[in-house]
């Protein structure tokens, strides 16, 4: 399947709550998979006879987010973000903000990593510098800054770039998905929205 970035709105207030308690994110990325009601360990009948005396307590609920609307709305980029952030800053992973915000910057929820890096945090205010940046790149210049052997030597992920247009246009690729985040952070920026910006 690969790696795939996904964008996630939240309001700030949210954003605030995931800060302090990072497990929450998957609330939001992931609300089908929450559990906040699965079983914590043998009846209490079983329990006392395996060990004579009662189970400890089982730990506290998991508190529920209350999403509001307009939250939890996702956008996923498929595994053009390396290329898109390529594009947008000449780099591999670096660049000034906001080029670079497909890989750097934000706040990273370090306890939320699944293994691919930490989710990171976009507040309103950020997102829309990201929009206005991006509203501000023209598709002629993201064309421009095409290059397949620099991207090849840099590993930028997947290693897809050098092939001929006729048989795999990987350029047009990524322009589908910039102009689909372009539009995407757009909206969020016009709705006062943050984002959760996740690689998974």
């Amino acid at each position: 399947m690969g790696m795939i970035l996904t964008f996630t709105t939240a309001r700030d207030g949210t954003l605030a709550k995931l800060r302090v308690d990072p497990d929450l994110v998957w609330q939001v990325l992931d609300p089908e998979g929450f559990d906040d009601e699965a079983p914590h360990g043998p009846p209490a009948s079983i329990w006392s006879k395996l060990v004579g005396h009662a189970p400890p307590a089982p730990p506290p609920p998991v508190p529920r987010l209350l999403l509001q609307e307009g939250e939890g709305e996702s956008f996923d980029v498929d595994k053009a973000w390396h290329g898109l952030h390529f594009l947008l800053t000449g780099t591999d992973f670096e660049g000034p903000w906001p080029a670079c915000f497909i890989c750097k910057g934000g706040y990273e929820l370090e306890d939320g990593d699944n293994g691919y890096g930490p989710p990171r945090l976009l507040s309103a205010s950020q997102v829309q510098e990201v929009s206005g940046h991006l509203d501000r790149t023209s598709d002629e210049s993201l064309r421009t800054a095409f290059d397949p052997e620099a991207m090849s030597k840099l590993d930028i992920y997947p290693d897809i770039w050098i092939s001929d247009p006729e048989d795999d246009d990987t350029l047009d690729y990524l322009m589908v998905h910039m102009e689909g985040l372009r539009t995407f952070v757009r909206n969020t920026s016009a709705h006062g929205l943050g984002l959760i910006i996740d690689l998974g």
